[in-house]
């Protein structure tokens, strides 16, 4: 495992650990940036008043937010543009 320490602007530290064989800090950021955009989808679709409760209904939930970041990811790196 590898861990990493990113300094926000504002004197915050974040730590993220990862188990890819050797990952580079870009790699890294790039996940941690599409995981700030499943926020932005979280709070425009209201997902965070749902009241989920069942262990599924929160996998389900999890799996939507996974599937937003990998897709969001997948976009980033082809640099296809959705319309």
């Amino acid at each position: 495992m590898t861990v990493f320490k990113f300094t926000a602007k504002n004197g915050r530290i974040d730590y993220r650990v990862t188990n890819k064989d050797n990952p580079t800090r870009q790699y890294v950021k790039s996940i941690m940036d599409a995981r700030w955009s499943v926020r932005e989808v979280k709070q425009n679709c209201g997902i965070e008043r749902c009241q989920a409760r069942t262990s599924r209904a929160q996998r389900i939930i999890g799996s939507v937010q996974k599937s937003v970041s990998y897709l969001k990811l997948k976009k980033k790196r082809s640099r296809v543009s959705h319309q």
